[in-house]
């Protein structure tokens, strides 16, 4: 595991190559699995960013992004964020991601009404908190935030707002006693390092980079001696296509899995079968149009899909009984829902092709009809020859004497 990555200038200028390394006009940049455990110089240097992508990293606070504000989408997703705060100044945030993150009903109120001050905020994803548990935070977060229109995957209708609001004074004294639990329970139980929260998080790190350090320090001194771990080190992971071209289909991991196509659905299924116990800092989950890439603990298993499915409709969820992932692709290609409708589909399309038909046959017989009115080109030979003679335009022939004078042939 890599040491901590501390952001600065340098560090931003080489993650920023697709923009030639130019922080000033940099809208979007990627910083996702580098160990960051601190938020800083973003807002300094970056000032135009409108995409920032922090997933998977050991945040504990959102803090030193309150000058971002053409910032539209900020991915916090498998931090250790414990609050919301240091948005309210982001004017132009308008998707929020907070997957997997440590957001309690203790501070719940306090960070739904700070998200509330973002006046264009419109979607927000708390899935896998500890407040999603209540099973009416869904309700309170759209009482509290009008203006948001799509919360963790579910759009938001105006029956939804009205019922909301209808039941914000509840909901309000319900969350009061719940938040006095929370607090309760923190103060007087002690910190359980075996469970899944920031300082467990923080707890494997270490010990993990501790390990690393172990084996760097152990690694075989003669120049001459090539150490087991090197001689099965590759040089990184396969790559998405194969020297055909073609998509790979690996699965380095040896797990079990099952692709399905819900044609009733519209949509294609994948589940990968992994360990129960593994945490989820050690999985990545790339979905792509064609392919979907798992990278289990540094080892990667890809499938082909059947069909062509739609990203960002497309969703990951983690069964909590056995732990494996499930992988929910809506495809392209929507089917006809019954006979009739699949019918007049394929009647239309019957139409549309004859009249295509028509149409290339009637205009290859009018090209050959024009082809045919066009004179035949002469030889070079009758080229050159004179014109024909016309006797039609001959004049008669007239003498210049008197036919009378002429003498009597004996």
């Amino acid at each position: 595991m890599a040491e901590v990555t501390v952001i600065d200038e340098e560090f931003l200028r080489k993650r920023a190559e697709h923009n030639e390394g130019m922080l000033s006009t940099l809208e979007e940049i990627t910083l996702h699995q580098l160990n960051i455990t601190r938020i800083e110089n973003i807002d300094k240097f970056c000032r135009h960013l409108k995409i920032l992508y922090l997933q998977n990293n050991l945040i504990p606070k959102i803090e030193n992004l309150h000058k971002l504000k053409e910032l539209e989408y900020l991915n916090l997703a498998v931090n250790n964020v414990t609050k919301i705060e240091g948005l309210s100044t982001c004017e132009s945030l308008y998707k929020l991601d907070l997957t997997l993150n440590f957001i309690d009903l203790d501070v719940f109120k306090e960070s739904i009404e700070h998200l509330s001050l973002c006046d264009n905020i419109k979607e927000f994803t708390l899935t896998g908190n500890p407040c999603t548990d209540w099973k009416d935070y869904k309700d309170y977060v759209i009482a509290k935030i009008p203006q948001l229109r799509r919360i963790d995957s579910t759009d938001i209708t105006r029956s939804m707002q009205i019922l909301a609001e209808q039941r914000l004074e509840e909901l309000e004294e319900i969350l009061a006693k719940k938040a006095e639990a929370v607090r309760y329970k923190k103060e007087t139980e002690p910190v359980d390092l075996n469970a899944f929260n920031p300082e467990s998080r923080m707890k494997d790190y270490q010990d993990d980079l501790e390990q690393k350090r172990q084996a760097e320090l152990n690694k075989p001194k003669n120049p001459f001696e090539v150490s087991e771990e090197f001689l099965h080190k590759r040089d990184g992971p396969p790559s998405v296509y194969n020297e055909d071209g073609e998509i790979r289909q690996c699965n380095e991991g040896r797990y079990d899995f099952k692709i399905t196509e819900d044609e009733d659905n519209d949509r294609v299924l994948v589940e990968l079968f992994i360990p129960k116990y593994l945490t989820t800092d050690l999985l990545d989950v790339d979905v792509n149009p064609l392919y979907v890439r798992f990278d289990v603990k540094g080892k990667i298993t890809q499938f082909r899909l059947p069909e062509e499915i739609e990203v960002e409709k497309s969703k990951v969820e983690r069964s909590k009984t056995t732990g494996g992932l499930l992988v929910i692709c809506p495809t392209v290609y929507k089917r006809p829902r019954n006979t009739k409708e699949a019918k007049e589909r394929r009647e239309e399309y019957k139409k549309r092709r004859m009249l295509e038909e028509m149409q290339e046959e009637m205009k290859e017989k009018f090209d050959s009809k024009e082809e045919a009115k066009k004179p035949e080109p002469k030889p070079k030979e009758l080229e050159q020859l004179p014109e024909p003679y016309d006797k039609k335009e001959e004049e008669p022939y007239e003498p210049d004497f008197d036919l009378d004078e002429l003498p009597d042939l004996e």
